[in-house]
């Protein structure tokens, strides 16, 4: 892959992960060919302005040691309070702009970052995300501007933990809109990693190419769903939550 054309000084790139998974424990940190799942997120996105924002609960500090660890930017914050732990690194960003990432999403697909923006500057809009790709290859940015405001409002807890419910939500309050991929076709897919099957198929998928995550393109995923679409019924019974 090329390195993406993103201006720098537009947009950071954060990455939420945790430990503390109850279906996989410590599945960011599982090795999917000869990296982790986390440094693949992080390397996939190739961009000066990317953090990993976990959380200072005890759960979490092998999470942190390891990004000190490999080089990573990490950022602690509330282990229940998620808006708070996104917070106090925005308010201090100088880009306009905020993507939100999860780390268990090996394949997420930000190669039309600079298009979504665009999109965001002719609509004028709060939030946006990117549709028709597989579960877990969508992520959404945000403008600083509206996460700001939000925190002067009132919040429940499910809005504190789910960082940007805020925003669909309250339609009346901010403007959002989504980017249409061109992988509709692949909208059935699961590649994201909740369970031992999500691992399993990733694992094959890096197996198959010889290459890490990061380093396997969502076109290359097309293809070998076009060889073997069995391979990708493996995890099809994963119920997402």
């Amino acid at each position: 892959m090329k390195q993406r054309e993103y201006m720098k000084n537009e947009i950071t790139f954060l990455i939420q992960a945790r430990l503390a998974s109850t279906r996989l424990p410590a599945k960011v940190l599982k090795t999917l060919y000869s990296m982790s799942l986390i440094e693949g997120v992080y390397h996939r996105i190739r961009h000066e302005n990317v953090f990993i924002l976990t959380s200072t609960s005890s759960s979490d500090d092998d999470l942190y040691q390891f990004c000190l660890d490999k080089g990573l930017a990490v950022h602690r914050g509330s282990e229940n309070n998620v808006f708070s732990r996104f917070y106090d690194v925005i308010k201090d960003l100088k880009t306009p702009y905020v993507a939100r990432i999860t780390g268990d999403n090996p394949f997420v697909e930000t190669d039309n970052c600079q298009k979504m923006i665009q999109r965001m500057k002719d609509e004028d809009l709060d939030r946006i995300l990117n549709v028709y790709l597989p579960l877990g290859s969508s992520f959404e940015i945000l403008t600083k501007q509206s996460f700001l405001k939000q925190a002067q409002e009132e919040m429940n807890d499910f809005q504190k933990e789910h960082v940007t419910s805020a925003y669909y939500q309250n339609p009346d309050l901010y403007k959002c809109g989504v980017f249409k991929e061109n992988f509709k076709h692949l909208s059935h897919l699961r590649l994201t990693i909740d369970e031992v099957l999500d691992l399993g198929l990733i694992k094959k998928i890096c197996q198959f190419y010889q290459k890490d995550s990061h380093e396997i393109s969502m076109q290359e995923i097309e293809e070998l769903y076009q060889k073997n679409p069995r391979l990708f019924l493996m995890n099809q019974k994963v119920q997402q939550r």
